[in-house]
């Protein structure tokens, strides 16, 4: 854990600790843990609750920086919604990503941060070729909810990300392929070519058998979207 002097900053960051002392729900805890999501600390608050607390702190990058090293739950997920997009985005989400050690984490992060960071695709190539499995999660889910909300994506960087998805798969985890899955049904969303560029890409990686579940959640996904077309 980083340590930092007393200021108006430390300030906020205590302020928000005393309020999820008051908010902190041990039976949500226990579920989480029993369903493999363990914390160092955890108060068990929703990401509905931190989404409305973040408002009030919206581009506090300092804010953001202190809550991500305090390693709790909660705070984690605060960092990623209250961080705003500035030049530095790319060194401060690899000094972040050192403490990356859950998979809700890794997701929020891409889903909160990394989409936002107007040079996420240049970046991303570079962060896939890394070794932070929990990063390349991120960036998975980054990509997704960046093509989810409008972002643009043309053939040649879709088949840079395919080439790098199929060279993970000796190594990729369920969590893995979930968030690789989002990312492929979201392309399949952007365009009848890039949806048939999808479904040639998963016929060619049946070949790897850890991967069926991917082929199945996707294939279902392009199933739905030709029914819905006719």
């Amino acid at each position: 854990m980083k340590f930092y002097l007393q200021d108006d900053t430390s300030g906020k960051v205590d302020d928000i600790i005393r309020r999820l002392n008051k908010l902190m729900d041990g039976d949500v805890s226990i579920q989480m843990k029993e369903h493999g999501l363990e914390y160092r600390v955890n108060y068990g608050a929703s990401v509905l609750w931190l989404r409305n607390m973040a408002k009030q702190y919206s581009g506090d990058n300092e804010l953001a920086d202190r809550l991500w090293h305090r390693e709790i739950r909660e705070t984690m997920i605060l960092a990623t919604l209250i961080a705003d997009n500035i030049s530095d985005n790319k060194k401060r989400i690899e000094d972040w990503a050192l403490l990356l050690q859950q998979n809700e984490i890794a997701e929020q992060l891409g889903a909160n941060l990394l989409w936002r960071m107007p040079e996420i695709k240049n970046t991303a190539e570079s962060w896939l070729k890394g070794n932070n499995k929990h990063l390349k999660d991120s960036v998975w889910t980054g990509l997704a909810v960046f093509l989810q909300r409008g972002g643009e994506m043309d053939e040649s960087e879709m088949n840079k990300y395919l080439d790098l998805m199929e060279q993970s798969f000796m190594a990729t985890d369920k969590f893995t392929l979930r968030v690789q899955g989002r990312f492929l049904r979201q392309l399949c969303r952007k365009s009848n070519a890039f949806m048939n560029s999808v479904d040639q890409f998963v016929d060619h990686v049946k070949k790897h058998p850890n991967c069926a579940w991917l082929i199945e959640d996707v294939q279902t996904e392009i199933k739905f979207l030709k029914d819905s077309s006719l």
